[in-house]
């Protein structure tokens, strides 16, 4: 029972009836009282995917949703983003890019293939922080997202708006294998600059991404 809604959830956030991208409150409100499937399906496709998708048969609907991002006011993509985060900006919504989820929710095939489409800036800034992609892999723990960031050029150096690179996160948040991999002398500088460590910040601070 469960696998086969898990199964409906991309074609649905893909319907036509979402593709208008951001609404407001009351609308969002509206059509989840009209969608009943609605809120589980943007809560729960992308863990099922990363946890279910070894034959890569939701890749393709993943990466439709992401590149209705191009669309005027995102399209199904920000559709989506907003069901989510339902509280968060319409600004924060529509500039935060795909790969910044994918990432995020550790999404290796998507991540990969939205690392290879037209267009892409892989250290783009986004969520309420300005992070990077590389921030959230790092935050949530995925190592081989973060490979897969660093070997495409992201900036090890990048900082948030609170002034934190991905390697503080790591680092606070215990990720060994990823402050390993992030003091790879093959990452560890970029154009000179060094990896920016725990120890250069006083002040403990705590938030999601």
């Amino acid at each position: 029972m469960h696998a086969n809604i898990d199964n409906k959830c991309l074609p649905y956030l893909l319907l036509g009836q979402f593709e208008d991208g951001c609404c407001t409150h009351d609308e969002l409100e509206k059509k989840f009282e009209n969608y009943p499937l609605l809120r589980y399906a943007s809560q729960y496709w992308p863990h099922r995917v990363r946890l279910t998708d070894r034959d890569g048969r939701h890749e393709t609907s993943a990466l439709e949703l992401c590149l209705s991002h191009k669309k005027a006011d995102g399209g199904n993509f920000s559709f989506w983003v907003q069901c989510l985060l339902p509280y968060s900006s319409r600004e924060t919504i529509t500039a935060t890019e795909p790969l910044y989820y994918a990432s995020s929710f550790g999404l290796r095939d998507l991540v990969k293939s939205l690392l290879t489409s037209e267009g892409v800036n892989v250290d783009a800034r986004g969520g309420r922080f300005k992070s990077s992609a590389l921030h959230a892999a790092c935050y949530r723990g995925h190592v081989e997202i973060a490979r897969q960031l660093l070997e495409c050029g992201a900036d090890i150096n990048l900082r948030d708006n609170d002034g934190r690179t991905a390697f503080f996160w790591a680092e606070k948040l215990g990720r060994r294998d990823i402050v390993d991999l992030l003091q790879d002398p093959k990452y560890a500088q970029t154009q000179g600059r060094t990896v920016v460590t725990l120890s250069d910040f006083s002040e403990e601070i705590d938030y999601p991404m």
